[in-house]
């Protein structure tokens, strides 16, 4: 009986040890978008926030962040841009902006970006601007 009970309790730590299945880790993540813009936003420390922004960069506009201040946010991906898939493939054609922002001290901090062409000083920038409350 003492060496049954003493095979399955090896048995069972050695599945514990050796096992191979993972854990998986849900990461909070908030998607902003142009919809949220003049928004107050709340989120945890931790949460990772994808700001996804339509725009177009055939026509030389972009979207590029303002200066962001305190240590509330840190950049972990600077902007892509992803053209919007049509069917048949067109010249000219929108699509949408991203970057990522990790929340990493609570706190209350601006996220201001504005949508221009670099170059042209005559141009009207876009303003997006949306305040994350970090707690």
């Amino acid at each position: 009986m003492i060496f049954l009970l003493f095979i399955i309790l090896v048995f069972l730590f050695w599945k514990f040890l050796f096992s191979t299945t993972t854990t998986n880790v849900l990461i909070p993540m908030r998607h902003v978008t142009l919809e949220d813009n003049h928004r107050i936003l709340s989120v945890k420390v931790g949460t990772t926030i994808q700001v996804s922004l339509a725009g177009n960069a055939t026509t030389g506009y972009t979207w590029s962040t303002l200066p962001v201040h305190g240590n509330v946010l840190q950049n972990i991906s600077p902007w892509s841009y992803e053209p919007d898939v049509v069917s048949p493939p067109l010249m000219g054609t929108g699509g949408t902006f991203n970057t990522t922002w990790l929340a990493v001290r609570p706190g209350t901090c601006r996220l201001s970006m504005i949508y221009s062409q670099p170059w042209s000083p005559t141009a009207h920038p876009t303003p997006f601007v949306v305040t994350l409350q970090v707690t």
